[in-house]
């Protein structure tokens, strides 16, 4: 389970999502900035591990020792196999989707958040789906007609346009990115709406 700030003290053992694997101990509290430090196994890391975490931060904070990035919850609290599976329920073969590209591996804006542009984008078409082993595999696409233009919604839905294959057909890849669980095409985002900013 993860933890809160007011469910440590001093001297627990903890593991954190900043580090997958090592176990840490809370060595000190600050209630005026409701902050928790704490230090990795010296014994097992000549150089230690200092994390320091706030309120905002304390999901990364669990006393289960898992070792395998699988088992965590993501910063929404969800695992990826919920991610995924949301994901892939709204898909279909031969179904046209639209990917946003993360900045480099990271996410494009500040706080983890994507916005849609579509000069950011890049258009898929799914192949397959399979639930056994919950793997979507898909192709990037582009217009027959012209290849180089930006696709937008309506040309999705469009049956007069004809779609040609631009690239290797793959499976998605499933990551955390951002401390949020991503399925993507390599940095291109395939559930970009879970990175969208809170509604104002």
């Amino acid at each position: 389970m993860t933890l809160t700030y007011d469910s440590v003290s001093v001297g627990d053992e903890v593991y954190c999502l900043a580090w997958v694997g090592k176990r840490f101990t809370v060595v000190a509290k600050d209630d005026d900035q409701r902050l928790v430090a704490l230090e990795g196994e010296a014994a097992s890391d000549p150089y230690g591990a200092h994390v320091d975490l706030f309120d905002e931060t304390m999901w990364m904070v669990t006393d289960q020792p898992w070792d395998q990035i699988w088992y965590w919850p993501d910063r929404a609290g969800e695992h990826y196999l919920d991610v995924y599976q949301r994901w892939a329920a709204r898909q279909a073969p031969g179904r046209l989707i639209v990917g946003h590209l993360s900045d480099s591996g990271g996410i494009a804006n500040v706080g983890g958040f994507i916005l849609a542009n579509p000069k950011r984008s890049m258009t898929f078409r799914v192949l397959s789906i399979d639930d056994s082993y919950a793997q979507t595999i898909i192709e990037p696409v582009a217009l027959a007609d012209d290849p180089g233009r930006r696709p937008d919604l309506d040309d999705l839905a469009a049956p007069e346009h004809e779609w040609v294959s631009v690239g290797p057909r793959t499976p998605v890849r499933i990551s955390m990115m951002s401390y949020r669980w991503a399925v993507s095409y390599g940095d291109i985002i395939l559930n970009w709406e879970d990175f969208a900013p809170p509604a104002e």
